[in-house]
């Protein structure tokens, strides 16, 4: 079997078409930033390399440890806020105007 040019641009094309995609793909669901615009600079680049590592290990999980959602601050928490936003100064130690 013989491969003329126009099959091998068609292959070429078509990678790069689908690394375009999975660099979409990524910005989109990818948990963190930093990471994102890796997969995405890496897919747009060098689809031939990370084409198929993408598919493995690219995708967000939904039970892959991450980044998780902080639990509510407790009442300890709450009361030690609460006595911050109402400090004041000490009113012996302000300056005095000229």
């Amino acid at each position: 079997m013989v491969l003329n040019w126009l099959d091998v641009g068609f292959a070429v094309a078509c990678i790069h078409a689908l690394g375009a995609i999975a660099a979409i793909h990524a910005v989109l669901t990818v948990r963190t930033s930093q990471g994102a615009v890796a997969w995405a600079v890496s897919l747009v680049t060098m689809p031939y390399l990370t084409l198929i590592p993408y598919l493995f290990l690219g995708r967000s999980k939904p039970g892959a440890p991450g980044i998780k959602r902080c639990k509510p601050a407790s009442a300890k928490h709450n009361g030690a806020v609460s006595r911050l936003s109402r400090w004041k100064p000490i009113p012996s130690l302000r300056r005095s105007p000229p």
